[in-house]
């Protein structure tokens, strides 16, 4: 769920989640640091936590009250969310940690993945985040990644693209997941079809790609 609000940077969501840990007293995963550091450097580029709604062009060519109201009826929530996560994880032993963990994370693992993601010219906020990390802290976020790509290879309908990650995440020890798992199951329903169909792979691959057949 983080690794999707980040990518869709539906920051108000993102935050909601983020909530679990704080107020459950669980151990801050790599994951949810990472997210919790996104949301604090967008809040302190823009002095606010923007939503979809936030349209900052709008924002900047309003005056006075009208440029206060625009600003309360489209942050209010995220302002309000942020504020309570902060107050949350200000109680002693429940802040998020300094620095990423990363046990356990194998070297290399997210320039691998990178380098299938960048593929897609897509760039949300967290991505200036994840740069300014050391390398063994993003190795830690490689499990993180996976999803995003996950996502990204379905909503293209980039079947092949979303077979070559999933390869990589087995590869890696990191498909032991909702998101792989479910990844993996399109893939054998798009087999099976491609049986019943007597068509090849490619050619089955591109009929499910095609909008004609959603509709």
């Amino acid at each position: 769920m983080l690794s999707r609000c980040l990518d869709e940077q539906d920051y108000d969501l993102a935050g909601e989640v983020l909530l679990s840990w704080p107020l459950t007293g669980e151990t801050w995963s790599s994951g949810a640091a990472f997210a919790f550091r996104v949301l604090a450097r967008v809040e302190d580029k823009a002095g606010f936590l923007p939503t979809a709604a936030t349209r900052i062009s709008e924002l900047s060519a309003l005056e006075d009250a009208e440029r206060t109201k625009y600003f309360v009826a489209t942050i209010y929530h995220t302002a309000y969310v942020m504020g309570l996560l902060c107050a949350a994880s200000l109680r002693p032993g429940f802040a998020p940690p300094a620095s990423i963990p990363n046990a356990g994370a194998k070297p290399g693992s997210a320039e691998r993945i990178l380098g299938l993601l960048d593929r897609d010219p897509q760039r949300a906020h967290w991505r200036d985040v994840f740069e300014d990390l050391p390398e063994p802290q993003t190795d830690a976020l490689a499990g993180f990644l996976i999803p995003i790509g996950l996502r990204r290879r379905i909503a293209a309908r980039d079947f092949a693209g979303l077979h070559e990650l999933l390869k990589l995440a087995y590869e890696l020890d990191l498909a032991d997941s909702p998101a792989a798992s479910q990844a993996a199951e399109i893939l054998e329903r798009i087999a099976a079809y491609g049986k019943i169909t007597g068509n090849s792979r490619r050619q089955t691959a591109r009929q499910v790609a095609s909008p004609a057949v959603e509709s």
